[in-house]
């Protein structure tokens, strides 16, 4: 099984900060943004077991925002978890958006020369 990995280059806001967030006068003076929903990554592991819990953490996350803050609208309704890895159990755990671009164009070449 291969360990959990933090990825530096991907974060995201916390419970805490988009609760905040969505509470705060900024964001309720912003006329021309519309949230439509929830993305989230799970832990880049083998765990199966792990990563179907934070899959299930992310849908109550998603079902207590749409409840406590957009209740009554029709546009936050995207719940985006799921990778080509672990994508099936993101759908089983209520996925409505999956991102499986390695699936398609095969793993990336991160050439560390950046002249070539």
């Amino acid at each position: 099984m291969k360990p959990a990995k933090k990825e530096e280059t991907k974060s995201g806001l916390s419970e805490y900060e988009a609760r905040e967030f969505l509470k705060s006068e900024a964001f309720k003076k912003m006329t021309n943004i519309r949230i439509d929903g929830v993305m989230g990554m799970a832990t880049f592991t083998d765990d199966m077991n792990q990563v179907r819990q934070e899959f299930r953490e992310l849908k109550k996350l998603f079902d207590d925002l749409r409840r406590g803050y957009f209740g009554g609208k029709e546009n936050f309704r995207d719940l985006s978890m799921g990778m080509s890895s672990d994508y099936p159990v993101a759908i089983e755990e209520g996925s409505t958006m999956v991102r499986i671009g390695t699936s398609i164009f095969g793993e990336r070449n991160y050439m560390q020369n950046p002249e070539v």
